[in-house]
């Protein structure tokens, strides 16, 4: 019976997983960003010193806009 049980859980579980999507992520970090970029993290900090691109602080954790990211790109300031 035990097995049984074992089964119909995992059987469950997988099912489960099958119904969830993926989620893109909305907001990077610093370094999240500069990967996705490829730039490096001070030019980050440049930018931000700058006014150049928003970006949001939590704690001591600055995040930035996946949106407003491919916005730089596509205006030609990160290549």
């Amino acid at each position: 019976m035990r097995t049984t049980t074992a089964t119909a859980i995992t059987s469950t579980r997988n099912n489960i997983r099958g119904k969830v999507k993926e989620v893109d992520k909305v907001y990077f970090s610093n370094k999240e960003a500069a990967a996705y970029l490829g730039v490096n993290t001070d030019f980050m900090k440049t930018l931000r010193e700058n006014a150049l691109i928003s970006f949001y602080k939590v704690r001591n954790t600055v995040f930035y806009k996946k949106t407003e990211l491919d916005r730089m790109v596509e205006r030609g300031k990160v290549i």
